[in-house]
């Protein structure tokens, strides 16, 4: 038996647990680090450097793997497994924070948090014939009012509020939400939950983008999240707001837009119309 295990051992049962439970929380703990580290290789990207030489630091990876041992939820492994897989694809990029956020957020939030991230809508710049276009994918949380909007999007204010203060999201107090920087093209085409829209007119060439924004944490667990689906009404929600934001709108059939599970974006022009 080694010292580290010695020593844990001696503290548990100082705390009043046996030698046995002592025993079985450490090789408990060593299993769960061992497989969050086992996530990491799968997920990583082909050629990520594991090795000593690897250019990650040594003190962030101590810290999150001491707090990894208590992720027993395989779902959560997984989660942990891609951000650290994440880090040691580009070193830095994570924030030293991010272990405390993921051991304090519930099932509860994350699903609320995933939800959230799954609000995307794809602008479509450069579609003339068919194939694969140009697109840019932008984060798109939109309420008119507020309080109802939530709720009928599936997210109580009070979510987002939790979501804030762990600092995973910012929220707009504005009424017409976050922009984007100025957009270099004059009509895109709008993909929204399998609807399409055609702009004819968007003011200063600045693109609203609704209420919500991540931060840096925030950026790195959707990065380690799939998508969920979004109810109905959230196509109803990005042309509602839009509009509200003075943007003009065709609600047209001329194009269509498909998106396949790998994200990868098709637009396919009916022949017998024109614009």
């Amino acid at each position: 038996m080694n010292n580290d295990v010695i020593s844990l051992a001696l503290g548990l049962i100082g705390n009043g647990l046996n030698l046995a439970a002592a025993l079985k929380n450490y090789l408990n703990a060593r299993d769960n680090q061992a497989t969050i580290l086992a996530n990491s290789i799968v997920f990583a990207k082909e050629g990520t450097d594991f090795s000593d030489d690897a250019e990650v630091n040594l003190g962030w990876v101590k810290d999150f793997l001491d707090t990894a041992k208590y992720v027993s939820d395989p779902d959560m492994q997984t989660m942990w497994g891609k951000i650290l897989a994440q880090e040691f694809e580009n070193p830095g990029v994570t924030p030293r924070r991010i272990d405390r956020i993921l051991s304090e957020i519930t099932p509860y939030d994350m699903h609320k948090f995933q939800l959230i991230c799954s609000m995307k809508i794809g602008i479509i710049s450069e579609y003339k014939g068919e194939g694969q276009p140009k697109v840019k994918e932008y984060l798109f949380v939109p309420f008119l009012d507020t309080d109802d909007g939530c709720k009928k999007l599936g997210i109580w204010l009070e979510d987002l509020l939790e979501l804030e203060a762990m600092g995973l999201i910012n929220l707009s107090s504005d009424e017409y939400g976050f922009h984007t920087e100025a957009i270099k093209y004059e009509t895109p085409l709008v993909f929204a939950n399998g609807k399409t829209f055609y702009v004819k007119h968007f003011p200063n060439n600045h693109w609203p983008t609704g209420h919500v924004i991540l931060t840096q944490a925030g950026e790195c667990i959707s990065n380690a999240i799939l998508p969920c689906d979004l109810p109905d009404v959230y196509a109803e929600f990005v042309w509602s707001f839009l509009r509200f934001s003075g943007v003009e709108l065709l609600n047209q059939s001329i194009y269509e837009v498909k998106k396949n599970e790998d994200g990868i974006y098709t637009v396919i022009r009916e022949k017998n119309h024109s614009l």
